[in-house]
């Protein structure tokens, strides 16, 4: 199946597509004299904090335990709600320290909220501060806090979000992950509203394939997808998100007569497929260059065949017409499609 872009796709082609190259003598003299602008900025900015009254009290302390800032600042399965995003934000930015990587959360979150004075006064000087302090990568940080800059000066206007300066590979991967996080929502809500016009007989059946239908995405994602690079995190949840997005357009089309036509000529003939491509597959290591492994294959297969199987229970009692065979077809011929594309990269 095609990948589907998404911007987090877009930042890790970005980055997959940059090649190192000898810097001029003119670069490395821009490059030193942004580093020095940048760290007067950083120095001038390091006693800023944002007003005590902004924090949150014991008692709101207490109210906000285990509270996510990241949903409540985006209203992600939440009425959005920036007050509340701050003060959470705060309380998560009490337990970071330097040995533990935080994402979209805590000072991560303070940033954007004082940047863009959503919920509280803008105050670009904090902002800059946690920007100063918090970036995974000096160049990160140098672009961070000179965006925050023309934001100050009135030069751009535009509303300021953490992902937009990444460069490292770390951010890569939270940004992806908060990308996927919305995505998620809009297709949970394709499938609670499939799940509500199916008939109860067939509840039970659905809400295990849905079950079935993460481990497999889980499974496809943790090993059939190269996890070389600083962009690994970024390419595994965009595997979980295409594997989602392609089963909630399975559950569209179920929605439309005529059924695909498919039976058990069909099924037999995917399986012919599937089974040839992981016999070539069989006992191969570094795929094409890659981190994936037959043994990793072996591991999504089994994930597979208990999500193809969890298909068929629940197309016998949803779709009986239909039949298990058929949705057992549909499901393998997408999968010897993956293996397909796997095999040849042994060519």
């Amino acid at each position: 199946m095609p990948r589907v872009p998404s911007p987090a796709y877009g930042l890790a082609l970005a980055l997959l597509a940059w090649q190192p190259r000898p810097a001029l003598a003119s670069e490395t003299t821009d490059r030193a004299l942004t580093v020095s602008r940048v760290d007067a900025l950083c120095a001038a900015v390091q006693q800023s904090a944002p007003p005590a009254s902004d924090r949150p009290d014991p008692a709101q302390r207490e109210a906000l335990r285990g509270c996510d800032s990241e949903a409540l600042y985006f209203g992600i399965g939440m009425k959005a709600d920036t007050v509340r995003a701050r003060l959470c934000a705060f309380t998560e930015q009490s337990r970071e320290s330097s040995q533990v990587v935080w994402g979209y959360t805590g000072s991560h979150l303070l940033m954007m909220i004082y940047a863009n004075g959503e919920g509280t006064a803008r105050n670009i000087a904090y902002a800059q501060n946690l920007a100063c302090s918090t970036s995974f990568a000096p160049a990160e940080r140098d672009l961070r806090v000179l965006h925050l800059q023309a934001i100050s000066e009135g030069t751009d206007k535009a509303p300021f979000d953490y992902c937009h300066d990444a460069t490292a590979g770390v951010t890569g991967g939270y940004c992806a992950a908060h990308q996927a996080r919305i995505a998620r929502e809009a297709e949970d809500r394709k499938i609670r509203d499939f799940a509500s016009s199916l008939p109860h007989s067939a509840r039970s059946a659905f809400s295990a394939l849905v079950a079935q239908q993460k481990l497999w995405g889980e499974a496809r994602a943790a090993n059939e997808t190269d996890l070389s690079g600083t962009l690994r995190a970024a390419f595994e949840i965009q595997e979980r998100m295409l594997q989602l997005r392609d089963f909630t357009q399975m559950l569209a089309r179920l929605g439309h007569r005529p059924l695909p036509p498919l039976g058990s000529a069909q099924l037999n003939t995917a399986n012919t497929r599937m089974q040839a491509a992981l016999k070539r597959l069989a006992g191969h290591q570094n795929i094409g260059g890659t981190t994936i492994n037959s043994s990793d294959i072996e591991k999504a297969q089994s994930a597979f065949l208990t999500y193809r199987q969890a298909w068929g229970s629940f197309a016998a009692v949803a779709y009986p017409h239909w039949g298990r065979d058929a949705a057992e077809a549909w499901v393998t011929m997408k999968r010897a499609d993956m293996l397909e594309h796997l095999a040849a990269l042994l060519d």
